[in-house]
């Protein structure tokens, strides 16, 4: 009896272990998957302003249509945003141009 529960603990560690390093080198290549840009020149966004020559973009994924979605973090200080003045979790799309 014992040693059936020793085996069954020794099992149940052993695939801890085994998902714990599946977990680990997953997640290690989800993060390299989206890699930050620097943008070698001036773009425009539409008629909206200027991203300038150094901004630094991060890659979200490439689309079937033939165009690939960038992620543009801003910061604003001392805005007058409100959580209740925005949707959360919306993307704006917006074209960037030479």
């Amino acid at each position: 009896m014992k040693e059936k529960i020793t085996h069954f603990i020794l099992g149940f560690m052993s695939a801890c272990l085994i998902l714990g390093i599946c977990y680990l080198m997953l997640n290690s290549s989800t993060r390299k998957k989206n890699p930050y840009f620097i943008l070698n020149k001036d773009y425009r966004i539409g008629e909206n302003g200027l991203l300038k020559k150094g901004t630094r973009i991060q890659i979200d994924q490439g689309m079937d249509e033939g165009f690939t979605r960038f992620i543009l973090y801003l910061n604003l200080k001392g805005g007058n945003i409100t959580k209740d003045s925005i949707e959360s979790d919306i993307i704006i799309p917006y074209w960037l141009y030479e």
